[in-house]
Protein backbone atom coordinates (compact mmCIF):
# COMPACT_ATOMS: atom_id res chain seq x y z
CA UNK A 1 0.00 0.00 0.00
CA UNK A 2 2.58 2.41 -0.74
CA UNK A 3 0.75 5.23 -2.56
CA UNK A 4 -1.81 5.20 0.48
CA UNK A 5 0.80 5.48 3.12
CA UNK A 6 2.85 8.19 0.69
CA UNK A 7 -0.99 9.92 0.51
CA UNK A 8 -1.38 9.37 4.05
CA UNK A 9 1.96 11.06 4.97
CA UNK A 10 0.41 14.79 3.72
CA UNK A 11 -2.75 14.46 4.84
CA UNK A 12 -4.95 12.64 7.84
CA UNK A 13 -7.00 10.73 5.40
CA UNK A 14 -7.62 9.63 1.93
CA UNK A 15 -10.92 10.07 -0.24
CA UNK A 16 -10.37 8.36 -3.92
CA UNK A 17 -12.93 9.64 -5.88
CA UNK A 18 -11.82 7.65 -9.21
CA UNK A 19 -10.62 3.94 -7.99
CA UNK A 20 -9.74 3.17 -11.50
CA UNK A 21 -7.82 6.52 -12.35
CA UNK A 22 -6.08 6.05 -8.99
CA UNK A 23 -4.77 2.36 -9.89
CA UNK A 24 -3.92 4.11 -13.60
CA UNK A 25 -2.25 6.41 -11.86
CA UNK A 26 -0.51 4.66 -9.33
CA UNK A 27 1.33 1.39 -10.70
CA UNK A 28 1.43 0.28 -7.05
CA UNK A 29 -2.11 0.17 -6.88
CA UNK A 30 -2.98 -1.90 -9.51
CA UNK A 31 -3.36 -5.11 -7.84
CA UNK A 32 -5.91 -3.21 -5.35
CA UNK A 33 -7.50 -1.53 -8.72
CA UNK A 34 -8.40 -4.89 -10.07
CA UNK A 35 -9.77 -5.95 -7.04
CA UNK A 36 -11.81 -2.80 -6.09
CA UNK A 37 -13.01 -3.07 -10.13
CA UNK A 38 -14.10 -7.07 -10.20
CA UNK A 39 -16.22 -5.76 -6.82
CA UNK A 40 -18.06 -2.58 -7.73
CA UNK A 41 -15.59 -0.52 -6.18
CA UNK A 42 -15.67 2.76 -7.57
CA UNK A 43 -14.50 5.26 -4.27
CA UNK A 44 -12.90 4.78 -1.20
CA UNK A 45 -13.12 6.68 1.92
CA UNK A 46 -9.63 5.86 4.45
CA UNK A 47 -8.93 7.00 7.75
CA UNK A 48 -6.11 5.63 9.31
CA UNK A 49 -6.40 4.64 13.01
CA UNK A 50 -3.08 5.30 15.53
CA UNK A 51 -1.94 4.30 18.56
CA UNK A 52 -0.31 6.31 21.07
CA UNK A 53 2.48 7.09 19.12
CA UNK A 54 0.88 7.87 16.19
CA UNK A 55 1.80 4.83 14.34
CA UNK A 56 -0.53 3.33 12.09
CA UNK A 57 -2.08 0.43 13.51
CA UNK A 58 -5.68 -0.11 11.82
CA UNK A 59 -7.64 1.60 8.69
CA UNK A 60 -11.11 2.28 9.00
CA UNK A 61 -12.69 2.38 5.38
CA UNK A 62 -15.78 3.16 3.66
CA UNK A 63 -16.49 2.14 0.03
CA UNK A 64 -18.97 3.80 -3.16
CA UNK A 65 -19.76 6.69 -0.03
CA UNK A 66 -20.83 9.62 -1.08
CA UNK A 67 -21.75 12.81 1.01
CA UNK A 68 -25.24 13.96 0.79
CA UNK A 69 -24.57 16.79 3.45
CA UNK A 70 -26.37 15.27 5.99
CA UNK A 71 -23.80 13.06 7.69
CA UNK A 72 -20.01 13.91 6.61
CA UNK A 73 -17.84 11.25 6.15
CA UNK A 74 -14.33 12.20 6.99
CA UNK A 75 -14.97 13.72 10.15
CA UNK A 76 -17.86 10.28 10.80
CA UNK A 77 -14.29 8.04 10.66
CA UNK A 78 -12.23 10.31 11.91
CA UNK A 79 -13.93 10.90 15.19
CA UNK A 80 -14.12 6.97 15.12
CA UNK A 81 -10.99 6.46 15.13
CA UNK A 82 -9.59 7.07 18.54
CA UNK A 83 -12.71 5.26 19.71
CA UNK A 84 -11.50 2.02 18.00
CA UNK A 85 -7.88 2.56 18.43
CA UNK A 86 -8.97 2.01 22.37
CA UNK A 87 -10.66 -0.96 21.66
CA UNK A 88 -7.88 -2.24 19.72
CA UNK A 89 -5.67 -1.65 22.99
CA UNK A 90 -7.96 -2.93 25.49
CA UNK A 91 -7.81 -6.07 23.07
CA UNK A 92 -4.45 -6.25 23.56
CA UNK A 93 -4.35 -5.67 26.91
CA UNK A 94 -6.52 -8.79 27.28
CA UNK A 95 -5.25 -11.11 24.85
CA UNK A 96 -1.21 -10.58 27.16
Amino acid sequence: MEPIERLLARQNYLDIADVAKFAEEEADFAEQGDFCAKNDIDRILLVPVKNGFGEIQAYLLLTNVYDKGEINPVSLLQHLAPVFSKKLRDAALRIK
